[in-house]
């Protein structure tokens, strides 16, 4: 459901409300403190979805009127009917509707001006999520990635997802690699070359796959697997 800003609000102020509760009753119970952290994170984060949620219905639904003229000279018609955008934020993913321009239903958006007044990004991924995934990345796997938002936001992100992430954002260092100025020379280092050609490793299958009866190779059969 797409919550108005007004009831975005409500909600949030409910769960404040729910939270300074809980927070009073886990002391007159006599809860450890760390049982109280995690129960004031898990609220937390479920405001946090509830003032994001406000702060987009602020923006409005992004109609501005039946025509608009993109940056390129093009003018597209609003189409008749709101299009819904997956949203995944540090909070938790958000739908957002909101009105588009092109030439007809089926064919390409050319223009959503909520999209750019919100400074969305290409994909579903906030940039914030994004930055924290490849923290994180950079120490783990992208399996143990996705272990560790799912217990610190919630999030079940699976590798693949996150892998698919790591390789959209790599197609960015190019660019950024050749925006940045030359050292001084006086500061350069040695260039060090290492190569590799990865010939030659045994690819090893499971052992009861080896395991085999013996018998005479044929014409062309390799002795051994590489």
């Amino acid at each position: 459901m797409i919550l108005t800003q007004e009831q975005a609000f409500l909600k949030a102020e409910k769960q404040l409300q729910d939270l300074m509760g809980l927070v009073a009753q886990a002391a007159d119970e006599g809860w450890r403190i760390d049982q109280a952290e995690r129960s004031v994170m898990e609220q937390l984060l479920q405001v946090g979805h509830s003032l994001l949620t406000a702060f987009v219905a602020r923006q409005g639904d992004g109609n501005e009127g039946e025509t608009v003229v993109t940056s390129e000279g093009e003018t597209a018609r609003r189409l008749d009917r709101p299009h819904e955008r997956r949203y995944v934020s540090i909070f938790g993913e958000l739908a957002i509707c909101r009105f588009v321009y092109g030439s007809r239903e089926g064919q390409k958006i050319v223009a959503a001006p909520l999209d750019g007044r919100l400074g969305l990004p290409a994909g579903d991924f906030s940039y914030v999520l994004e930055d924290w995934a490849q923290r994180l990345g950079v120490q783990d796997s992208f399996a143990e990635t996705g272990r560790s938002l799912a217990t610190l936001l919630g999030l079940h992100l699976h590798a693949r997802t996150l892998e698919h992430m790591n390789r959209e954002l790599a197609d960015w260092t190019l660019d950024f690699r050749d925006e940045q100025p030359a050292p001084p020379k006086r500061e350069e280092g040695e260039v060090l070359v290492v190569t590799a050609d990865g010939k030659g490793v045994p690819m090893r299958r499971p052992l009861e796959q080896r395991i085999r009866v013996p018998h005479r190779r044929v014409k062309g059969e390799k002795a051994n697997k590489k």
